[in-house]
C-alpha cells in the first residue's frame, strides 16, 4: 500500500472517538461510536486524514454485534483521498496497525490467531471476526479502536484485512485465557453486514434518487412554481444510474458465476465486489457530471 493516508481520526466535538478507514471517497468504517458513549441522537462526526485534512461525516449504520459503524463522508470533489487495497486474513498472517492515537505510542503488530465466521440469527447477518495475537498490548488500548489492521505477511501484498473493535466487542469474542489477543471485524464482511456498502445503495445515495418520484414538487419559498425542466433533469440522472447499474450488476453476476463454478473461493471474491462497487460509484459520478446533474 505504500502509505498510511487512507486512515482517519474520528472525533465528536473535542473528543477523539478513535480511528477509522476510508473505504471509498464517500464512506468510512470505524468502531461503533455508540459503545464509546456517543448519544444516539448525535450522529455527526468529524474526520481528520493522515495529512490533516478535515472531513465531515454522519454515522448512518451501526452493528453492535460486530462492533463497527458505517460513516457517510462529505468530501470536496477535488479533494484527493486515498483508499486501501483490501483482502481477507488467514490464520498465521502477520499483521500491523498503522493508526495510533499518538505519535508517542507504538504501533500494534502480531499474528492472526484465528478467523471466526459467526452465522448470525434471524435479526443479524453473518459476519467474520479476526482474533489477533499482539506482540504487546498497551495499557490504554481504547485509543487504537477503529484503526485498520493490515496484512504484512512476507511474500504477500500488503492489504487492509480488518478494523480493530472495542474492548467490549473483544471480550465477548475472544476465548478466555487469551490476555494478549485483540479482536478485529473482518473487512470482507462489510459488503454483507452494511446495507450502505452494497453497490446499488451506493449508487442510489450518490445521485440522490431514493426519494419517491411520484411525490408532488414543493413550491419555492417565494411562491413561484419549481423550475419546469427539473423532472427532465431527474429522468436524465435516473437513466445514467440505470445504465451504470446494468454494467455493475453484470460484473457481479459474472463474479457470482465464477464462485459457483469454484473458479474462485467465496472469500477471495469479496475484494472484487468492493472494487466493483467503488468503480460503479466513480462511473456514476462521471455519467452524472457529463449530463449536467447536481450531486
Amino acid at each position: 500500500m505504500g502509505n498510511d493516508e487512507y486512515w482517519v481520526v474520528v472525533c465528536r466535538g473535542e473528543t477523539v472517538l478513535g480511528g477509522g478507514v476510508l473505504l471509498t471517497r464517500h464512506h468510512a468504517l470505524t468502531a461503533d461510536p455508540y459503545q464509546r458513549g456517543l448519544p444516539a441522537e448525535e450522529n455527526s462526526v468529524r474526520l481528520f486524514t493522515a495529512n490533516g485534512d478535515r472531513l465531515y461525516g454522519t454515522v448512518i449504520e451501526a452493528n453492535p454485534t460486530m462492533g463497527l459503524a458505517l460513516v457517510s463522508v462529505a468530501a470536496h470533489p477535488r479533494q484527493d483521498l486515498a483508499t486501501p487495497r483490501m483482502d481477507h486474513a488467514v490464520k498465521g498472517d502477520e499483521w500491523q496497525a498503522p493508526y495510533r492515537p499518538s505519535q508517542l505510542v507504538r504501533r500494534l503488530s502480531g499474528t492472526v490467531d484465528a478467523v471466526t465466521h459467526e452465522p448470525g440469527d434471524g435479526s443479524e447477518r453473518p459476519h467474520t471476526t479476526i482474533q489477533l495475537t499482539c506482540d504487546r498490548i498497551p495499557d490504554q488500548y481504547t485509543g487504537y479502536r477503529g484503526g485498520p489492521v493490515e496484512r504484512r505477511t512476507h511474500g504477500t501484498v500488503p492489504a487492509l484485512v480488518g478494523i480493530l473493535t472495542s474492548p467490549e466487542a473483544a471480550s465477548s469474542a475472544v476465548a478466555p485465557g487469551a490476555p494478549d489477543t485483540l479482536t478485529a471485524g473482518a473487512i470482507d464482511s462489510a459488503m454483507d453486514v452494511f446495507e450502505g456498502l452494497s453497490a446499488y445503495t451506493l449508487a442510489q445515495w450518490l445521485v440522490g434518487v431514493r426519494d419517491d418520484p411520484t411525490a408532488p414538487a414543493e413550491p419555492q419559498q417565494n411562491g413561484t412554481p419549481p423550475v419546469a425542466d427539473a423532472s427532465a433533469a431527474t429522468r436524465t440522472r435516473r437513466q445514467a444510474l440505470d445504465d451504470q447499474l446494468e454494467i455493475g450488476n453484470r460484473g457481479m453476476e459474472i463474479l457470482d458465476g465464477w464462485v459457483k463454478l469454484k473458479s474462485i473461493e467465496p472469500l477471495d471474491a469479496t475484494p472484487y465486489r468492493l472494487a466493483i462497487a467503488d468503480a460503479l460509484v466513480e462511473a456514476v459520478t462521471d455519467a452524472i457530471s457529463r449530463t449536467g446533474g447536481e450531486l
